[in-house]
Parts: structure tokens; C-alpha cells; sequence
């Protein structure tokens, strides 16, 4: 379960394009083939105990799904017709491209940290622009990693991408030693956001800069009862042969199916602003829209959606009642991307970062009292 952005990537998931991902053994690669060097995966230092559980099992579940079939497909910002809104909403840039011409200026020779970085798909991206000159990639689950490693040499990018397998909250890392910190779907993972956004914090440098594309929206896909019936009304009108008929009505998952199978899923999703405003306060905010999309993505016949026109048709109308919807006001984003500056002794505050299009609506605020895990 995911819906955070790493296939849009999913982005929500990491698309790497090209062949289909090799199926992989979740235990990953032995020993001996580690040793000989094909991969440059190091060690980290293993979580606190308190969490460790948790990131055990998480690194499980994400080892698979990384590689699952239909798991990309399941999420909505991967499919073509989210793209193509996204890239209107970005001037028709690729993220990674409007990210370094729009935030970074063309900077080069940068020293950047990613979290949570999966296959590192969009890190690889990001990272053949020549922006950054070293990016060390944390990520517990260690398959996939050894995936992405295996990307960045055949880009030609291993020299440049260091492969951390560890958790960001017990690493070593030398202060203000970054010029740019990443997440990629990944600080919705963390239920302490002030304790990682601090560690990060005191590796940037002055005037260093974090970008999140994250899921903000209910805690553990908790979905507000007026937000969902939305999805459910159109669910029914739907034809059949588009919607998952095997099933009598819109299903959702429960808060206890989400932590089932991955108890690091969204734990304090709907703080993720508030936090990164209170730790990093010169934080601009870019809705990305997607609440109505992947509550009713659930529902939905995915292999129907991707492989015929009337699935591709329904795909680019449900993008359009989504944008309607959350411009209107009647529903708030799920979705979206900050950049956060440090500040320090001479350092100009960042300009306002240009988008393509006024994105209208409100951000979702969870309202409910409801107790916390």
C-alpha cells in the first residue's frame, strides 16, 4: 500500500522505465556477492530498538512490492493521465528538471542526502542532471537498494551514488555537510517528524535546502467519511468492466489492514506541513492535487485503466473531477512538494518557486480527535 507519490513515481513507486524490473529474492544478495563488489551497498548501524520492528518489517513488505507487478499500476499518480496534470502544473518540466532549473538555478557540484530512497529512481534522475557531484542514498530495505545500484552503474552514475542501507535516524552524519536534502515519498514513513527533519537539519548547510514530494493527507489512508463518499458515489455509476466488480462495493483499506502491512504507512502524514513550517519555517508549499484520485483508484480494475481507451478515458476524467473537486474547495489536497531553506549568517531568503498553472484549494487538515498510535 503506498499512494505516497514514489510512482507518479509512484513516483507513488519507482518506474525506472525501460525493462520490467528482474524478479529478486527478498532476502537480497549474499554475502560473498556483496563482498566481490558488484554492488556498493554499505552498511549502516541498525535501528533503535523501539523501531526496529517496525523498519524490519517495512523493509519486507517494500522489498516485494518494489518488485510486484501490479504494484505500480495500483497508484494513481503513476498513471499517464496524472503525469501529464502534474507536468502541466510544471510548466511541461520533469520534476527533476523543474526542480533544478526552478529551485536549485542550475547549481552544480552539490553534495545532497536522500531518505527513504527506495530504487532511487527519481535520485538517479536528479542526479544525471550533473546537479549534484556525491548523493548518499539511505533506505533499510536493502533489495531495493541493490536495485537501484545496479541502475546507477549502468548510467554510469556509481561513482556519484553512494547505497546506504540503514535508518536515517541512527546514521552518523557530519553537520552542515549537505547542500540539498531529499524525500521521495518516504517522511510520511516517520512518526517523529521533528526528530528526523532536526537530524537533517544540522546536516545542511546554511542556506541548504529540503524538498519533499509527499503524501499529506489522513493518517493510515484514514479517509474522512464525506471525502470517501465522494469516490463512493461515483464508484457505482461506473461500468463495470472498469471497476473491481468482483466486489459489491468501493473498498477501502481499515487503519488496521494499512499498519498489517506496513506499520510505518502514513503515521503522521497530515503534520507533515505544520512540522516542516515549525522546524524549517521558510518553507514554501506545492499542493499536487490527488485526493479524489487515489481514494477512488482502489476501486478501480487497474489493468483495464492502463490497457484500454475507455480505462484511459476514465483515467483522464477522474483527473479532471480531482481538480475540480479540490479547486472548488469541496475537497483539499492529499499530495504535495515543499522546499524548506536553512537559514544562516548571509544567506537570501529563496524566492518563491514558479509553478505553470495557480493551483487553487486547501490542504488537508485532519480535524478529527482520535487517538494516536
Amino acid at each position: 500500500m503506498s499512494g505516497d507519490g514514489r510512482a507518479e513515481e509512484t513516483m507513488t513507486g519507482d518506474d525506472l522505465g525501460g525493462d520490467p524490473p528482474k524478479e529478486r529474492p527478498v532476502e537480497g544478495l549474499s554475502a560473498e556477492e556483496r563482498a566481490a563488489g558488484e554492488l556498493a551497498v554499505v552498511e549502516e548501524v541498525p535501528a533503535e530498538d523501539s523501531q526496529k520492528h517496525e523498519v524490519d518489517k517495512a523493509s519486507v513488505y517494500w522489498n516485494r512490492q518494489h518488485f510486484a507487478a501490479d504494484y505500480l499500476r495500483g497508484e494513481w499518480s503513476h498513471h499517464p493521465a496524472a503525469q501529464a496534470r502534474l507536468n502541466r502544473v510544471l510548466g511541461g518540466l520533469s520534476r527533476e528538471e523543474w526542480f533544478w532549473r526552478r529551485v536549485l538555478n542550475g547549481r552544480s557540484g552539490l553534495r545532497a542526502l536522500g531518505v527513504g530512497v527506495g530504487r532511487a529512481a527519481t535520485e538517479l534522475r536528479l542526479l544525471s542532471t550533473g546537479t549534484i557531484a556525491q548523493y548518499d542514498l539511505y533506505d533499510p530495505a536493502s533489495v531495493a537498494l541493490e536495485a537501484g545500484a545496479e541502475v546507477a552503474a549502468a548510467m554510469g552514475l556509481s561513482d556519484k551514488a553512494n547505497f546506504i542501507c540503514g535508518d536515517i535516524r541512527t546514521a552518523t552524519l557530519e553537520p552542515e555537510s549537505y547542500d540539498l536534502v531529499t524525500f521521495v515519498a518516504s517522511l510520511h514513513h516517520f512518526p517523529d517528524l521533528d526528530r528526523v527533519l532536526e537530524i537533517c537539519k544540522r546536516a545542511l548547510k546554511p542556506g541548504g535546502i529540503v524538498w519533499t514530494l509527499e503524501y499529506v493527507g489522513p493518517d493510515y489512508f484514514d479517509y474522512p467519511p464525506e471525502h470517501a463518499r465522494l469516490a463512493h458515489d461515483l464508484w457505482h455509476g461506473l461500468d463495470p468492466a472498469l471497476t473491481k466488480s468482483w466486489v459489491p462495493q468501493l473498498t477501502l483499506p481499515s487503519v488496521a489492514e494499512v499498519i498489517a502491512a506496513d506499520p510505518t504507512e502514513s503515521p503522521a502524514s497530515s503534520q507533515i506541513i505544520e512540522t516542516m513550517r515549525r522546524v524549517l519555517p521558510a518553507t514554501q508549499v506545492i499542493p499536487t492535487y490527488g485526493s479524489f484520485a487515489f481514494i477512488i483508484f482502489w476501486g478501480l480494475n487497474h489493468d483495464v485503466i492502463y490497457d484500454t481507451e475507455a480505462g484511459n478515458r476514465l483515467a483522464e476524467a477522474i483527473m479532471a473531477i480531482d481538480t475540480a473537486l479540490i479547486d472548488s474547495g469541496a475537497l483539499p489536497h492529499y499530495f504535495a512538494y515543499t522546499i524548506s531553506q536553512k537559514p544562516g549568517p548571509g544567506v537570501a531568503p529563496m524566492p518563491p518557486v514558479p509553478t505553470a498553472e495557480t493551483i487553487r484549494g486547501h490542504l488537508f487538515v485532519e480535524t478529527r480527535e482520535r487517538p494516536r498510535r
